[in-house]
């Protein structure tokens, strides 16, 4: 459940756990597959980014406004993380001031986030408020889904997954989104 389904993530996950081992004893232990994950995490995080900067140019800023919050989570949080996303559409002088290149992903993520802008946007469903926006990152295979809270969450890289299918007429209370493990360790 670490990789994206992808067989270079497999290899590359046991190539790190065959790193670790004692020289002529090719013997990966528990222990060793649970060190290994934070690099692997990053290496997947920086996969991620350089597969997806083109056509979204600085994305990685965007994922890091998941950093540090829990992996699994409802609306309410899920709201307070898109704001932040938006947020990074008007940093400008202040970040200069301080040596932070600004946000330069407007193209892509300005229409994303037009609903938040939109008067009244706090009248508006969440799921045309946010929606767009969950889409990019639910389609590569960054967020999940959970039809109802405590399930295994379903990620863009299933072939058969749809956001807009899994979500379809649920209530909200029925709805939980998480981070894709590959990616967890890697935003704390």
């Amino acid at each position: 459940n670490r990789t994206l389904m992808r067989p270079r993530d497999v290899i590359l996950y046991f190539n790190r756990c065959l790193e670790q081992c004692t020289p002529g004893k090719p013997k990966i232990t528990w222990n060793i597959i649970r060190d290994v994950e934070p690099a692997y995490s990053r290496d997947r995080l920086t996969a991620l980014r350089d597969e997806w900067n083109d056509p979204f140019y600085d994305i990685e800023r965007v994922l890091l406004c998941f950093r540090g919050r829990p992996w699994a989570f409802g609306l309410t949080l899920l709201g307070e993380i898109c704001d932040d996303i938006a947020l990074l559409l008007v940093e400008g002088d202040d970040q200069r001031r301080r040596g932070i290149t600004p946000f330069r992903g407007s193209h892509w993520l300005t229409p994303l986030c037009a609903p938040l802008w939109e008067p009244g946007a706090l009248r508006i469903p969440w799921r045309v408020r946010y929606g767009p926006l969950l889409g990019v990152l639910f389609d590569i295979g960054f967020l999940g889904c959970a039809p109802r809270p405590r399930q295994d969450a379903i990620y863009g890289t299933d072939p058969l997954a749809d956001l807009r299918d899994l979500l379809g007429g649920l209530p909200d209370e029925d709805v939980e989104f998480s981070i894709h493990p590959a990616f967890r360790s890697a935003l704390d």
